[in-house]
């Protein structure tokens, strides 16, 4: 059981500090103390060149978007991702699908594509 200064994960996995309930990072097993949290819980505000996680833990960049790798806790960066727009006729697409590299990219000796496939 937790004590009065703790908050109990609803998974029953453990306990948790108060001061880490809704504090924008996941420290439940099951991330449940990062649920229902009132709204005056500040969250990290996204700059328009930023993609924000859906479960509000923070922002990454837009090239971390739909790149194959998840940087956000719930994953939301990487869902949804076949639904992205095709690379444009002056770009290679990557042949994992992590993205696109401009054409005078492709075969100049350094690696763009994250499988190398530039």
């Amino acid at each position: 059981a937790c004590t009065p200064d703790q908050f109990e994960c609803r998974d029953g996995s453990g306990c948790v500090a108060r001061a880490q309930y809704c504090d924008g990072r996941r420290d439940c097993r099951d991330y449940s103390d990062e649920e229902n949290c009132p709204p005056s819980v500040s969250r990290p505000a996204c700059t328009s060149d930023q993609f924000e996680c859906h479960d509000g833990s923070g922002c990454i960049t837009q090239t971390q978007y739909c790149d194959g790798r998840s940087d956000c806790r719930d994953y939301s960066d990487e869902l949804y991702c076949s639904d992205r727009r095709a690379c444009t006729p002056d770009q290679f697409e990557c042949r994992d699908g992590s993205g696109c590299v401009a054409r005078a990219q492709y075969c100049d000796g350094r690696r763009d594509c994250r499988d190398y496939s530039d």
